[in-house]
């Protein structure tokens, strides 16, 4: 699998795989390209060597509110990936109520609901999976494919895990990433409770106008 072959008529010959693809591979330097316009993120947050924030756990409960964490979601989710470093199982059914017909508040991802569901089975690991899957994550914009190839295709940020450490995210908030200069900004999504559904207008407003 993931071999070839090529029929030369001008040569008479057929060319193996690995002369097709060394072919391929010798005709620009990609190695130099990847190194020198890559930039990992882990790595790049060690040399900065930018620290996390002091923690203020005064703050812990009203964050875990802000972001939808339940007792239950502490409880029967985080708590045993946190003791024992497995995901917690269960069933996929939902009957909670949608959140546009409760009469309870609810968050606002609550309100977003895929059109079809995409099951593996088993489900997908990159730990014990990781020659067919990774996490791995290149971010940045794209080169367009049918252009010249040259090392602008390379130029962007490597991020390994989906989910960002502190050290990282504070990374990207007060430095210019790599040579090319990846530059990101801070949009602050909130609004004042009282303004109501006008206000979060103007803020939705707001947000796509920055």
């Amino acid at each position: 699998p993931g071999k070839m072959f090529l029929v030369d008529f001008h040569t008479e010959r057929i060319v193996p795989d690995d002369e097709i693809k060394e072919q391929v591979a010798s005709m620009h330097p990609y190695n130099n390209w990847v190194e020198n316009g890559m930039v990992d993120l882990a790595n790049y947050t060690k040399e900065e060597g930018m620290k996390r924030s002091k923690m203020d756990f005064s703050q812990t409960n009203r964050k875990l509110n802000m972001f939808g964490y339940s007792s239950e979601k502490l409880e029967m989710l985080l708590l045993p990936m946190a003791v024992g470093g497995k995901e917690a199982l269960g069933s996929m059914g939902n009957d909670a109520a949608l959140a546009v017909l409760s009469e309870k508040p609810r968050q606002v991802n609550d309100y977003f609901k895929q059109l079809f569901a995409q099951v593996t089975n088993p489900p997908i690991d990159p730990i014990r999976e990781e020659i067919v899957m990774s996490l791995v994550c290149p971010v940045g914009p794209e080169g367009n494919l049918l252009s010249k190839p040259s090392q602008k295709h390379c130029e962007r940020l490597v991020v390994r895990h989906p989910v960002l450490t502190l050290e990282e995210m504070r990374t990207l908030k007060h430095k210019s990433i790599g040579e090319t200069g990846f530059k990101t900004a801070v949009i602050d999504a909130t609004f004042p409770v009282g303004s109501g559904p006008d206000g979060m207008l103007a803020t939705l407003e707001r947000i796509c106008d920055e």
